[in-house]
């Protein structure tokens, strides 16, 4: 099986994960610790994601931008009623997001090779029909940025987010 390269690391973060290998091999514990801050502060930087995100304890994700609270849900194959399942078991007034929503994540630099903080495996992710009337299962695809939909109820690959608007957010 052939397996895919991992994301190329930019040069001067190379050099900090080349110093957290030289720990082991005597060099000081001071400039392990400095390379280990230089890789957290990389890793929440996350190259090619808008920094108009930032993680909450409370919910995982607000968007500055938007005022939305971004929940991701399990990371594992979940199907479309099992995703509407999981949203609605969720306290306060979340649901399920929109396809502008999530395009709006795409466009923000959030893709399957770089999820940024809304980590996950999956490719998909389960959204609301872009009109009342569909009753077919939509999903945003996250390889190409792009909304489909299927008749069936699918897991490969589909994850679960829900949005809260930050006012519903004050009003508990």
């Amino acid at each position: 099986m052939k397996r895919t390269p991992g994301p190329m690391i930019p040069r001067p973060h190379a050099e900090v994960f080349a110093r957290c290998g030289n720990f082991l091999k005597g060099e000081s514990r001071m400039r392990f610790r400095t390379s280990l801050l230089a890789m957290a502060l990389f890793a929440l930087n996350m190259p090619g994601v808008s920094m108009d995100f930032f993680l909450e304890t409370d919910y995982g994700v607000f968007d500055t931008e938007t005022g939305l609270h971004w929940w991701i849900g399990p990371d594992r194959n979940t199907s479309r009623s099992e995703a509407e399942d999981l949203v609605a078991g969720l306290d306060g007034d979340w649901r399920m997001p929109g396809v502008e929503e999530l395009r709006h994540l795409h466009t923000s630099g959030v893709t399957t090779g770089n999820w940024g903080p809304f980590a996950n495996s999956g490719s998909r992710v389960w959204c609301t029909a872009p009109d009342e009337e569909s009753t077919e299962s939509w999903y945003f695809y996250f390889d190409r940025g792009s909304e489909d939909w299927r008749l069936g109820d699918l897991s490969v690959n589909a994850r679960v987010f829900a949005v809260l608007p930050a006012e519903e957010d004050q009003a508990q």
